[in-house]
């Protein structure tokens, strides 16, 4: 399987040469490509990137689109326990929902608390096994954005 993330290219190291190299921007996070395969890019355009070498140029939308997707994903893994819930509050025969609500019905506040615990923590391991397999698509996006020093302009 393989893997290519998006990223912008902010400053060009080294163009006319076959070890063409650019800083390219992954959400706040600046890395070297190798930009042999894209030497027609320009400083501002978003490419592909894989394994430290840009592959081909992408629009700008595209890009951020992709970058947003575990956004979404940490959003929707919270939204689903609740969702959940709320359905089997309406019309279901079993689940945490509806024991809460039979348990609320009965005045068994413990149960209802005991229920409560029992979605939060499956709605926090939803966002943990989300953020997870985040940090092992996506690592860079936790490192320190002082890890790579980019070279300084010459006055």
């Amino acid at each position: 399987m393989c893997l290519a993330i998006p990223g912008q290219i902010v400053q060009w190291q080294e163009r006319d040469s076959v070890f063409a190299s650019a800083v390219v921007d992954f959400g706040g996070v600046r890395r070297p490509v190798s930009m042999a395969c894209v030497p027609d890019a320009a400083e501002g355009d978003y490419v592909l990137v894989h394994a430290g070498f840009a592959i081909q140029r992408v629009d700008q939308e595209e890009a951020q689109v992709t970058l947003a997707l575990f956004a979404g994903l940490k959003l929707s893994a919270v939204y689903s326990t609740i969702g959940a819930v709320i359905g089997e509050w309406v019309g279901a025969g079993a689940g945490l929902g509806y024991l809460m609500l039979s348990a609320n019905a009965q005045l068994r506040i413990a149960m209802v608390f005991g229920a409560i615990v029992c979605l939060t923590r499956i709605g926090l391991g939803l966002l943990a096994f989300v953020t997870w397999l985040e940090r092992r698509l996506l690592p860079w996006q936790y490192l320190s954005r002082d890890d790579v020093a980019l070279p300084q302009a010459e006055p």
